[in-house]
């Protein structure tokens, strides 16, 4: 999505892109491109030993 900062508004629809890298790598390993989702999205990050083996 391009943006207008003369007029201070978008030009077209998002189209968010999620760059997903090995640890190190200078060329991604997965890209998602995201279609049709309106104003985009929010990524959340999340720890995922915290998440599946919560402390007791």
């Amino acid at each position: 999505m391009a943006f207008n900062l003369g007029k201070g508004v978008s030009l077209g629809e998002p189209k968010p892109e999620i760059d997903e890298f090995n640890w190190g790598a200078k060329e991604p390993s997965v890209q998602i491109q995201f279609s049709g989702s309106g104003t985009g999205y929010q990524a959340m990050p999340f720890s995922v030993d915290q998440a599946f083996n919560p402390k007791k």
